[in-house]
C-alpha cells in the first residue's frame, strides 16, 4: 500500500513496552521516519508549482508554511527550546510534530485519489478488528501488557481511554456507512457488522464519552446531508433535526436538557477551567503564547482561585483539552488563526466535495468527510494526540486533494497523473533526496529510543541503598540518560533526584542550567 495508507495505521498499532513513554514518543519516531521519506516528495512536487491563489494545491502549500513558519518562530520564543521542538513528555506536541502532520497533510493531498481512498478505507476495516479484539481482550481483563495504568483499562495502542475510544468511533462510522455505499457480498457485510459491534462495545467499555459524541456527531452529518442532497423536499427537516440534537448537546454539557445523563460527565466541568487557564495565557501573551507545548508549566500561574480548592493543589493539567486553545495559548495570535485556517480550509473543501453534483463517488467522499468531522468535534473537547491526530491530518489532506481533482473536471478514478502519484513512480532523485533527509532524522531516531529505554530500565533501580553490588548499573543507565542530548528533560531530573545519583544530580545542574526551567 501507498506510504500514505501505511503511515497512520502503524502508527496508530505500534507501541513499545520498554520505553518511558510507550506511546506517545515510540508512535513520534515513526511518524518522523514515514513523513520525511514524504518531505522529499512534498519538495520536488513544489518545483513544479507555477504560483496562482487560484490553485487549491497553492493556497494549502502556503498556508502550511506561513502556519509553520510562525509556529517556528513561537518555538524559538519558547523557554524551553526541547519542548517547543518535541513537546512536552508523554505528550509529544511540539513544533516537529506540527511540521510532520503538516507534511503528511500536503503528501496526501498530492497522491488522493478515489484509489488511494478505497484502499486506506479497506485497510482501516483490518486495523478496527485489531483495535477491536484488543480492546475486547483489555476489556475482560485479559490483557497481555501489564501496565501501569490508572484509568480504565481499555486503552488499546493508544494509552488512554480517551483517545481508544475516539479512534474506534472513527472506525465504527466508516465501516457502519460503508453498508450503504454499494452492493456488498455477504462476507464483507458480516465483516462491516462485525467490525462496528465490537468497536462501539469497546468505545462503551472504555466509559468514554468521546467516542461516542464522535459516533454520534458523524452519524448525524452523513444522514443530514445525504438527505439534503437525494430528498430535497426533506432537506429543511434534515438540517432542523441536526441543529436540534446538537443544541441538546451543548445544553447538555451544561448540565441542562434530556442529554445530560448521556453526555454529561465531571470531566466536563474540569475542562472548562482548562480552557479559561488556556484563554488567560492568550490574553497575556497575544503574540508568541507561553511557548510551544508549555501550558503545564504556566497552568498554576494561570488557573482560576478556585481551581485548587475544588480539585487540589497538586493537581494540574499540561493540556488545555481544545487544540484551538492550545494553539492560541502557546503559539499566539498567528498560529491559533493559521490553524482555525487551515481547519476550515479542509471543511471548506470537503462541503465543496460533497455538493458536486459530477461528483460520482459522493457517499464514499460523504463518508471520509463525516468521519474527519466527528474528530474535529472530538478535537475541541480532548487533546491533541499522536494517534488520532495521524488521522484527522491524513484524511484532511485526502479531502483536499480530492476536491481538487474533482473540481477541475478530471476524473478521479481514470487520471493518468493521478495512476502515477498513487503508484508512488516517481523520479530516481526523490528516493535519493529521501536517503539524504532520513540520515540525519535516523540518528535522532535512535538517540531518542535511546533515552527512552534507559529512562525506563533505570526504574528498577530506584531506591537502591547505597551498598547495593547493582549501584554502579543504575549509575551507568543514568549517565546515559543525563548525557543523551534527545532526553526528556523530565526523565533527567527522575534519574538525577534519586538518592543513589547525588553526585550526578550535582554535576549534571552545573552543566545543564537548563533543566531548572523545567520547573
Amino acid at each position: 500500500f501507498p506510504v500514505t495508507i501505511r503511515t497512520p495505521i502503524i502508527v496508530t498499532l505500534y507501541f513499545n513496552v520498554a520505553a518511558a513513554d510507550p506511546f506517545n514518543t515510540p508512535k513520534f519516531m515513526l511518524l518522523l521516519i514515514f513523513t520525511t521519506y514524504m518531505l522529499s516528495y512534498v519538495l520536488l512536487q513544489a518545483r513544479n508549482l507555477t504560483f496562482n491563489l487560484k490553485d487549491s494545491q497553492v493556497r494549502i502549500y502556503l498556508l502550511i508554511s506561513i502556519f509553520l513558519l510562525f509556529l517556528l518562530i513561537a518555538t524559538f520564543n519558547t523557554d524551553q527550546r526541547f519542548v517547543g521542538l518535541f513537546g512536552e513528555s508523554q505528550r509529544r506536541n511540539g513544533f516537529l510534530t506540527y511540521l510532520m502532520l503538516s507534511i503528511l497533510l500536503i503528501y496526501a493531498t498530492l497522491v488522493a485519489n478515489i484509489i488511494s481512498a478505497k484502499k486506506l478505507i479497506n485497510v482501516v476495516i483490518l486495523v478496527a478488528l485489531i483495535q477491536g479484539l484488543y480492546g475486547l481482550l483489555q476489556s475482560m481483563g485479559r490483557d497481555f501488557v501489564n501496565w501501569n495504568n490508572p484509568y480504565n483499562p481499555v486503552i488499546t495502542t493508544m494509552g488512554n481511554p480517551n483517545y481508544a475510544s475516539a479512534v474506534l468511533a472513527v472506525f465504527a462510522v466508516l465501516s457502519s456507512l460503508l453498508l450503504f455505499v454499494k452492493p456488498l457480498s455477504i462476507i464483507m457485510k458480516l465483516i462491516l457488522v462485525v467490525t462496528t459491534f465490537v468497536s462501539m462495545y469497546v468505545v462503551i467499555s472504555s466509559d468514554s464519552r468521546q467516542g461516542l459524541i464522535l459516533f454520534a456527531i458523524s452519524i448525524l452529518f452523513y444522514t443530514t446531508i445525504y438527505i439534503s442532497r437525494q430528498y430535497k423536499k426533506y432537506r429543511p427537516w434534515a438540517i432542523l433535526t441536526f441543529f436540534t440534537f446538537i443544541s441538546f448537546g451543548i445544553l447538555a454539557m451544561l448540565q441542562i436538557g434530556p442529554l445530560t445523563q448521556f453526555i454529561y460527565k465531571q470531566s466536563v466541568s474540569v475542562r472548562g477551567y482548562y480552557w479559561r487557564a488556556g484563554i488567560s495565557m492568550f490574553l497575556d501573551k497575544p503574540f508568541f503564547g507561553v511557548g510551544v507545548d508549555r501550558y503545564g508549566s504556566y497552568f498554576k500561574e494561570y488557573r482560576e482561585l478556585e481551581y485548587p480548592l475544588k480539585y487540589g493543589f497538586d493537581i494540574t493539567s499540561t493540556d488545555a483539552h481544545n487544540n484551538f486553545i492550545q494553539m492560541f495559548a502557546t503559539g499566539g495570535v498567528f498560529v491559533g488563526l493559521l490553524y482555525m485556517f487551515i481547519t476550515l480550509y479542509v471543511f471548506y473543501a470537503g462541503m465543496k466535495l460533497i455538493f458536486d453534483k459530477k461528483n460520482e463517488n459522493f457517499q464514499l467522499c460523504l463518508i471520509i468527510f463525516s468521519a474527519w468531522l466527528g474528530l474535529l468535534a472530538q478535537s475541541v473537547v480532548s487533546i491533541n494526540n499522536l494517534g488520532t491526530a495521524v488521522w484527522s491530518w491524513t484524511i484532511g489532506g485526502l479531502i483536499i486533494g480530492l476536491e481538487r481533482y474533482q473540481s477541475n473536471h478530471h476524473s478521479i478514478d481514470t487520471s493518468s497523473q493521478r495512476k502515477k502519484l498513487a503508484t508512488g513512480k516517481i523520479t530516481l532523485f526523490q528516493p535519493m533526496l529521501a536517503i539524504v533527509l532520513l540520515i540525519p532524522v535516523s540518528f535522532v531516531v535512535v538517540f531518542l529510543n535511546r533515552a527512552e529505554e534507559n529512562a525506563y530500565s533505570i526504574r528498577n533501580f530506584q531506591g537502591i541503598l547505597q551498598s547495593d553490588p547493582n549501584r554502579l548499573i543504575a549509575k551507568d543507565y543514568a549517565e546515559k540518560v543525563i548525557n543523551n542530548p534527545f532526553s526528556d528533560p523530565i526523565n533527567k531530573i527522575i534519574v538525577s533526584e534519586e538518592d543513589a545519583y547525588e553526585r550526578i544530580k550535582i554535576d549534571y545542574f552545573v552543566r545543564d542550567s537548563r533543566v531548572r526551567k523545567v520547573f
